[in-house]
């Protein structure tokens, strides 16, 4: 297959704008092109995508790739310092941070490193690695390419999620707003009873003899926080009330404002 053919194939990984490309898919179309592994990973280690063409790794990459899902941080140190592509890594001795099977393994692959940028900042980089030949100037093409799209896709999720966080963090601060003062104590009577999980049992009749609360303003505050969307709640009868916390941004909120 031509490069040409190879690139525009690619291209049609993008064919939606408005949906974010699966970087498993780039990696699995790179890996079947270039028969090698690839492996994406954003600035701080973390495996966004990989595919394996060459299936004979070891039990210590496997895990990596499955459990951890994160390169080590010794190793990702020594990828960010690469500032431009590199095809068939020379001096790979710095990348030496496993066990000595592993290190072997390395040692024994074809290596090249191409860095994701994107923002006019590092967001990642794409590692190839076989056995079978060397990396050559069309391989590198193709990553050049495929580093450009990863690029975009990360800044264009971070930036999704930063969005997302500034809505959430503003629904919740509204939703403290409209608590009562005794009804912002009762919240953070309720949060602090469900803990630092994510859901939990409340008991309002023991919260409100605790703190001296009527069981109206635990009920109004339950229900404020419910209908702005930051908890869900259902009762269990006798045994208290199922919590569910759907705004990761309310604990900090009603925190904040209670301590003000």
């Amino acid at each position: 297959m031509k490069i040409l053919n190879k690139i525009q194939e690619l291209s049609l990984l993008l064919r939606d704008p408005n949906n974010q490309v699966d970087f498993h898919d780039v990696a699995d179309f790179l890996s079947k092109v270039m028969s090698c592994n690839v492996y994406i990973v954003d600035r701080q280690g973390k495996i966004l995508g990989y595919a394996v063409q060459e299936p004979s790794l070891t039990e210590e990459w496997i895990n990596i790739l499955t459990q951890e899902k994160r390169f080590p941080g010794d190793f990702n140190k020594h990828l960010s310092r690469v500032d431009q592509t590199v095809m068939n890594l020379q001096d790979k001795k710095p990348f030496f941070v496993f066990s000595p099977e592993e290190n072997e393994s390395f040692r024994s692959k074809y290596i090249s490193i191409t860095p994701v940028i994107g923002s006019r900042e590092r967001q990642g980089t794409l590692v190839f690695a076989r056995t079978r030949e060397p990396f050559n100037e069309e391989d590198m093409v193709l990553a050049e390419y495929s580093a450009a799209i990863v690029a975009l896709n990360i800044v264009y999720s971070r930036q999704q999620h930063k969005d997302e966080e500034e809505r959430l963090r503003s629904l919740a601060h509204l939703a403290t707003e409209s608590l009562s003062f005794s009804e912002l104590q009762a919240a953070k009577y309720l949060i602090d009873a469900v803990g630092n999980t994510s859901d939990g049992m409340v008991v309002s009749s023991q919260i409100a003899d605790e703190h001296g609360l009527t069981r109206s303003v635990i009920v109004n505050s339950i229900r404020k926080l419910e209908s702005a969307g930051t908890i869900e709640s259902r009762s269990l009868g006798m045994k208290g009330t199922h919590v569910q916390v759907r705004n990761p941004y309310v604990r900090e909120e009603i925190t904040r404002q209670f301590e003000r």
